[in-house]
């Protein structure tokens, strides 16, 4: 259940950092790992690599109240 959230965060953080041009071609979900296939024009850079990891994990880290 965690890793097929962990696909939607992850569509959602790349539309936000690289647009809406980015396509999902495919996932592979199961309870070891994730893999989130996309098209893009180019290559992510370091920063937007980080940036998308920095999104998700945002959304995905409980909040101490």
């Amino acid at each position: 259940m965690r890793n097929h959230t962990a696909t939607h965060l992850l569509n959602w953080a790349l539309r936000k950092v690289l647009g809406g041009e980015i396509n999902q071609k495919g996932s592979l979900v199961d309870a070891d790992k994730t893999r989130f296939d996309f098209t893009h024009d180019k290559p992510l850079s370091a920063e937007e690599v980080a940036e998308v990891e920095r999104l998700v994990n945002e959304k995905s880290t409980p909040t101490c109240r």
